[in-house]
């Protein structure tokens, strides 16, 4: 019996190390997208801590705030809600990019699996030809024994 060579063999190794570099890929977007949503709500805590401490405060009667101190924190504020605006857009960007990735991940297993089942098929038409070859020869073998007799 022979021995099965897949003849696209080299281009179904080479999908599968395109496939674990998009695994990779898509790992290192997801924890890139991860980090950017604990930045947006650490800043969203923060701005929301800074709301609290001056609703207190004003809920006190507004006694040992001066005035400077609540356009100081008014400022403040402002910068926060831009902080987080930008940083939702950060939140978005990456989230795109992980999309894009998985999409790109998705298109390397579906072309790693077609691959594999066009082996397994070559594979069982391998088998298939060598079992019809050794089937031959047993009836060569019979037919032969049976003519000598």
């Amino acid at each position: 019996m022979g021995k099965f060579q897949f003849r696209l063999q080299g281009y179904l190794d080479l999908k599968e190390k395109m496939e674990d570099q998009r695994k990779m890929e898509y790992g290192q977007a997801a924890a890139v997208l991860e980090r950017e949503k604990q930045k947006l709500t650490r800043f969203e805590k923060e701005r929301q801590t800074s709301l609290d401490t001056l609703r207190v405060k004003l809920q006190a009667g507004g006694a040992g705030f001066a005035p400077d101190e609540i356009t100081r924190t008014q400022g403040y504020l402002d910068l926060a809600r831009n902080k987080i605006a930008r940083q939702e857009e950060q939140v978005r960007l990456a989230a795109a990019e992980t999309e894009k990735k998985r999409l790109d991940l998705v298109e390397a297993v579906k072309d790693r699996k077609t691959l594999e089942k066009l082996k397994d098929k070559a594979r069982e038409e391998f088998l298939r030809e060598e079992q019809l070859a050794e089937q031959k020869i047993v009836d060569e073998i019979v037919s032969y024994a049976y003519n000598d007799s």
